[in-house]
């Protein structure tokens, strides 16, 4: 899994993951709001599914998903001590 974040002159760019699902497969997605792991399939037609992939929002499996929010954690920590 790809690094997924990178700091870049105190910004934060996000990067895509290698993982772009096919129509019919099955991905993990974060809910932004409350953090919680979603699973749902991939149609290729779907804005939303195409938006989550764009903003590196798409996981092969939940563990993947869980990683996903550890790192965010992690960053928006450092972020706020000035790391």
């Amino acid at each position: 899994m790809k690094k997924l974040f990178k700091k870049n002159s105190g910004q934060i760019t996000g990067l895509r993951p290698d993982y772009r699902p096919k129509n019919g497969d099955t991905y993990y997605w974060v809910r932004s709001d409350i953090g919680q792991i979603c699973k749902s399939e991939w149609a290729s037609d779907a804005k939303r599914h195409e938006f989550r992939w764009s903003i590196g929002n798409t996981f092969r499996t939940r563990s993947d998903a869980e990683a996903a929010i550890v790192a965010q954690k992690k960053w928006h920590k450092d972020l706020v001590e000035g790391k």
